[in-house]
């Protein structure tokens, strides 16, 4: 099941000498991840694959069918809770 939390991306833009780092929900990655297969194909590649593509679009689907029922709220409140769980980060 989805955390919600957001995951830490490097992003490579290749026209650019800099590397950005961004936050992207777990949602948002499923999302770029399916377009990504979609785009490229590799879901008719084997059975496999496409077992895994619906598997994710499942998770997907879920993760929005909650968000459209509770709201951003929940997904926040989530997020705090989880990091209430894991404590204080160490620090410098």
């Amino acid at each position: 099941m989805s955390t919600g939390k957001p995951i830490r991306l490097l992003v490579l833009y290749l026209r650019s000498p800099a590397l950005y780092i961004t936050d992207l929900s777990e949602m948002e990655l499923k999302k770029i991840l399916i377009e990504k297969m979609e785009g490229n194909k590799s879901i008719q590649r084997s059975d496999e694959q496409r077992n895994l593509y619906k598997a994710l679009v499942e998770a997907y689907e879920v993760d929005r069918a909650i968000l459209d029922t509770y709201g951003e709220s929940t997904i926040l409140k989530r997020r705090r809770e989880d990091d209430d769980q894991e404590g204080p980060s160490a620090g410098p």
